[in-house]
């Protein structure tokens, strides 16, 4: 069985492109539009990682609430902010989460050895 990476908030071009990109990491990626919709996916799929988008696409959520209130859970997998804002991956890691990459950097190879490496951890 593969690993399994939960994406949130991503718009569908950009799921698309992660889907790609997860796929060439090894692994499948289940994604999701809400918030409220984290919890159950995490206990249905047990992914390995959670990508999350800074703005989700669907409900404007903030991505940096997000990983704040899951960072305060026990047993969630590492985290990624999918940005381009340098400021906000810099305060996505001082809440927790992994080093991320921003939607500019989907086809580099350093953002699929993050992923590789995230996987592995």
């Amino acid at each position: 069985m593969s690993k399994k990476v939960l994406s949130v908030g991503q718009c569908v071009p950009d799921h698309m492109s992660l889907r790609l990109l997860v796929q060439k990491a090894g692994a499948e990626i289940i994604g999701i539009d809400f918030e409220k919709d984290i919890d159950q996916a995490l206990e249905e799929h047990q992914p390995e990682l959670i990508l999350i988008n800074r703005i989700f696409d669907r409900d404007r959520a903030s991505g940096l609430e997000v990983i704040a209130r899951l960072r305060e859970s026990e047993n969630i997998p590492p985290i990624m902010l999918v940005s381009n804002y340098e400021d906000a991956q810099k305060q996505a890691v001082k809440l927790g989460a992994l080093p991320g990459f921003g939607k500019s950097s989907l086809y580099d190879g350093a953002t699929l050895d993050l992923i590789k490496s995230a996987l592995s951890s």
